[in-house]
């Protein structure tokens, strides 16, 4: 298994090697950099991943299999948007660097200048990627990827690269999708990079309006598993689809309009629909009441199984549970989308509910009751104190 770090300076030679190796064959390196020799690549790669290390607008990271090297990435970090503040000469000087010598100038103006893609939010961008090919399909680029994947959907902000055909199946598991119009030299129309996008992760509750998207994918999501195979097996992807918006719509209810304590909240990468997490608050078992809700099951469900094990075992095991809680009763998560971190990501605002919680379940077991409406920050919703009093019994 490969293992990402920082890279230092002592590993930017190995770093080096490894580009040229990465990109040897490629069709840029054949039209743009045919006539660099390998001494000239190594020493322009060091001198710019170097003033890389010195910035920290940008990051170095490496792969590591058996203590060697094997692939790199170079990522721009997020910053606010500036104009440019350097001279035309200091832009010439800086261009002379860029490119090692032997470059093909006109052509590699040609094509990386028009790179600029105009982003003025604040987003990550993978501007070099490389596996030495003796290690390719060892994971070790997609580790580095899911470096800067990670760091952004903790962040909030998307992920842009540049990528050539070869790399688009890589980018499209990993949630990127091309956008715009491909980057084509003028010069040599065989020279073309994609542009992509990894849209933010963001959350927000579910309402009416997102049961239709969210059907299908909760279908997808647990209609392989056992326990829905054990009583659903015979449920059509339709029925199931049309239960869920049903029962959900009943949840949606009850959590607006008669008050009760129900998380539900969504995960969208972009315009999709990727995750669902649905919780709901236990009191303790002493303060529960039965509501004598009617179960009811999708058309063509195994009842009796339904009966036996879900309305049976499962909610027995519930009832048994003595203390106040949140229940985390579904964790939905597309299978395409899963092992990138979303699941996680919805549980943990559960967490932060549950933290918040803390104080508020202990005062009114001591008797506090709620008097007056809730104080919420006006710029994060998610703060909120609960205004509580305690009155003395009247003799």
């Amino acid at each position: 298994m490969a293992v990402v770090s920082p890279a230092g300076l002592a590993d930017l030679p190995r770093i080096a090697a490894v580009s040229w190796a990465a990109f040897e064959n490629s069709l840029i390196q054949q039209r743009i950099f045919r006539d660099v020799s390998k001494e000239a690549h190594g020493a322009q790669t060091v001198a710019r991943l170097q003033r890389a290390l010195d910035n920290n607008r940008q990051a170095v990271y490496k792969a590591v299999v058996d203590d060697e090297i094997v692939a790199f990435a170079l990522w721009e970090l997020p910053h606010p948007d500036e104009e440019p503040t350097e001279s035309p000469e200091e832009a010439q000087k800086k261009e002379e660097k860029r490119y090692p010598a032997g470059t093909n100038l006109e052509l590699a103006r040609d094509l990386f200048g028009q790179l600029d893609l105009g982003i003025k939010e604040p987003h990550y961008h993978l501007q070099l990627l490389g596996t030495d090919p003796r290690f390719q399909r060892t994971g070790a680029g997609s580790a580095l990827l899911r470096w800067g994947c990670k760091r952004a959907d903790d962040d909030g902000v998307d992920v842009y690269l540049e990528s050539s055909a070869v790399g688009i199946p890589l980018y499209r598991r990993a949630q990127f999708e091309i956008f715009g119009e491909p980057i084509k030299a003028k010069a040599d129309p065989d020279l073309v990079l994609w542009p992509m996008r990894r849209p933010a992760l963001t959350f927000h509750p579910v309402n009416l309006v997102d049961l239709p998207y969210l059907a299908p994918l909760h279908n997808r999501a647990f209609g392989p598993t056992a326990v829905m195979q054990y009583a659903f097996s015979d449920v059509t992807p339709e029925a199931g689809e049309s239960f869920f918006i049903q029962r959900f719509g009943v949840f949606i209810h009850k959590r607006d309009q008669e008050g009760e304590r129900i998380m539900l909240t969504c995960a969208k990468r972009g315009e999709r629909y990727v995750g669902l997490a649905f919780s709901h608050y236990e009191p303790e078992a002493k303060d529960r009441t039965n509501s004598g809700e009617k179960r009811f099951w999708p058309e063509g469900a195994n009842v009796e199984r339904a009966l036996e094990y879900l309305a049976g075992t499962l909610d027995d095991h519930k009832k048994k549970v003595p203390f106040a809680h949140w229940s985390l009763n579904i964790l939905s998560v597309l299978p395409e989308d899963q092992g990138s971190g979303i699941g996680r990501r919805l549980v943990e605002q559960l967490f932060q509910i549950a933290k918040r919680d803390v104080g508020r379940p202990l005062y009114e077991r001591m008797g506090f009751k709620h008097f007056a409406d809730i104080l919420v920050a006006k710029e994060d919703k998610e703060v909120k104190l609960w205004p509580m009093i305690y009155e003395h019994p009247q003799e």
